[in-house]
């Protein structure tokens, strides 16, 4: 009986240092929560305006929307698209040299009253219905509207996890085409 000889061979790599790894992932997160702070910052007039309430700065208009003071309509809100009423502001933006804006709206009732609203009112104030939108129950969804050189976009949506049950948000976008 004969013995070879075993060759030498040289011993495994080491496995790969853990810790650099996780000071990857651990500076990655640091950088994401660094970048959400600074958006939180940036945003947070906007941020703000969705949760601030004011109840002793209510301003009621013409046509009977509730339009907080605090989340007033933007300057340059066009006077011939209508604000449904029992609505209140929670927050604006808008784009005075391009002309352009939004107004996002809250209340509770019905969305099928508020669209056919819309329906009704922008084409009396000279807005032409050019598509629509809306869900299979027709009480959500967007209404397309066009004038001159301008257009106007009305979103309604239903409020799934509203307390009372029959929240709706409404955002009217508008501005040139």
């Amino acid at each position: 009986m004969s013995y070879s000889p075993v060759p030498f061979s040289e011993p495994p790599p080491p496995p790969p240092n853990k810790k650099s790894g996780c000071l990857g992932v651990m500076l990655t997160l640091l950088v994401i929560l660094i970048a959400g702070f600074a958006a939180c910052y940036y945003f947070r007039d906007t941020l703000l305006g969705y949760f601030r309430t004011t109840k002793s700065s209510v301003v009621v208009t013409s046509n009977g929307a509730t339009i907080n003071e605090a989340n007033p309509l933007p300057e340059n809100f066009p006077e011939d698209i209508p604000v449904y009423r029992d609505l209140t502001s929670l927050g604006t933006t808008t784009n005075v040299e391009k002309g352009s804006g939004e107004a996002l709206l809250y209340g509770k009732g019905s969305t099928a009253k508020v669209l056919a609203f819309y329906q009704e009112q922008m084409p009396q104030n000279g807005w032409t219905l050019t598509k629509d939108l809306l869900d299979s129950t027709k009480t959500r969804g967007n209404l397309f509207f066009e004038k001159a050189d301008r257009q106007a976009t009305i979103t309604i949506n239903v409020i799934e996890n509203d307390p009372s049950g029959n929240g709706m948000s409404i955002k009217i976008t508008y501005g040139k085409k």
